[in-house]
């Protein structure tokens, strides 16, 4: 049964093409809210927007982006529906209030359509080139494919390639996103890096939309700074620090790049990141029956971390890149890779090592490994406060390194 929380303020009517705000009683559930169709799809060029939709001398009708539209409301009018929900042209995106209601709200809204109709152009009829298109490579469809209870697939020509429901297994094998997401199962039983992992190979125009996709997966609302660039999934990591008691958020490597072994800061920089993450689930520290510390928080310090660490030898810590007489710890992340053979893991760990020497302020080291935490090592309760990001110093460092190659 489908729990209803509100509805796009603003649908196209599939008998006169015009958007409404619409009637309560155009709803198949008596006294409910009014049932809709919505539309997932690759944005291409002659995209039909809200401004073009009413400007009268526009002859949308001829334009490429409306093909999709018009067989959406002519296939919502066979399934018994009035009302098409489409980002293109329901949003009024010269609003940045409106867009940021709508990008919050988008995941609830595919999740409470009645259908979601998902057009793939660049396949051929009969589903050919299916794992192939573009669409399982969008940021934005990610949530899409998640929400959207009843979603039916259509081809280049409006082909009929196949329902969600039917096509479980197929779709696993493309996305490699677990069966229990994509039947609705709940998404807060699943770890933060699996969730991450999903999004790893997906790419978007504009680089604050990898953050704000992902929103409605993890459950977050945040304002949309666009101009902030990749910032704003530093920003999204930070609320999940703050509504997660997740440490898999931590579990990624960097890409292995010239820049991927320079200290950095614990957060990442992109869901990339986390390709290689999706096994890592949480796991109860062994100490907790003992004592149970502060939950890890985040402020314009850094994120604070209080977890058994170990610390290197100097020889080892050298030989990892940290800067003679740098302190290095082998700090402890209470999580572990789960395989199919159940076979005990152990906990995986990062290094940490200071920042310029001094203080308390730490970076991230080696991040392209996530080093397991050996059960005999002997450990110390430690404190950390560890930087967020490569701090602009350390990037200045970073291009002058390169620079000299």
């Amino acid at each position: 049964m489908k729990h209803f929380n509100a509805v796009p303020s603003r649908q196209l009517s599939c008998n006169n093409e015009a958007l409404e705000l619409p009637h309560p009683d155009s709803g198949v559930l008596p006294g409910g809210p009014p049932q809709y169709a919505i539309l997932s799809h690759m944005w291409e060029t002659d995209e039909i927007t809200f401004q073009l939709l009413h400007d009268k001398a526009y002859q949308h009708e001829t334009k490429k982006g409306w093909y999709k539209i018009q067989k959406s409301c002519d296939q919502a009018l066979r399934d018994g529906l009035d009302y098409l929900w489409a980002d293109t042209l329901c949003i009024d995106k010269s609003s940045s209030s409106e867009l940021s209601e709508s990008i919050n709200s988008m995941f609830k809204w595919y999740r409470d359509s009645a259908v979601c109709y998902a057009y793939l152009s660049d396949v051929l009829p009969d589903g050919r080139g299916l794992e192939k298109s573009r669409w399982f490579s969008r940021g934005w469809t990610l949530q899409e494919l998640i929400a959207s209870g009843e979603l039916k697939f259509y081809g280049r020509h409006w082909d009929f390639i196949g329902l969600k429901s039917t096509m479980l297994d197929q779709l696993h094998s493309i996305t490699a996103i677990d069966s229990t997401a994509l039947q609705g199962g709940s998404l807060r039983l699943l770890s933060v890096a699996q969730k991450m992992s999903w999004a790893s190979r997906r790419q978007t125009t504009r680089p604050e939309d990898m953050a704000y996709c992902l929103l409605g997966i993890f459950n977050i609302s945040m304002p949309m700074l666009y101009g902030e660039g990749s910032r704003a999934f530093i920003r999204l990591q930070e609320q999940i620090v703050r509504e997660y008691d997740d440490q898999t958020l931590f579990a990624w490597v960097s890409s292995g790049h010239r820049e991927g072994d320079q200290p950095t800061g614990v957060l990442a920089t992109s869901p990339a990141a986390f390709a290689c993450s999706a096994k890592f689930y949480p796991c109860q520290p062994r100490w907790s029956n003992e004592k149970q510390f502060d939950p890890i928080t985040v402020s314009n310090r850094g994120v604070q971390f209080i977890v058994p660490a170990r610390k290197l030898d100097p020889r080892d810590a050298e030989r990892l890149g940290a800067s003679r007489g740098y302190e290095v710890f082998h700090m402890q992340l209470a999580c572990k890779e789960v395989g199919f053979d159940m076979k005990p893991r152990l906990r995986a760990g990062i290094y940490l090592t200071k920042r310029f020497g001094t203080g308390n302020t730490w970076s991230r080291i080696r991040p392209t490994q996530l080093p397991s935490f050996e059960s005999w090592e002997k450990y110390e309760v430690k404190a950390f406060f560890a930087l967020k990001e490569r701090s602009p110093l350390q990037d200045l460092v970073l291009r002058g390194k390169q620079q000299r190659q």
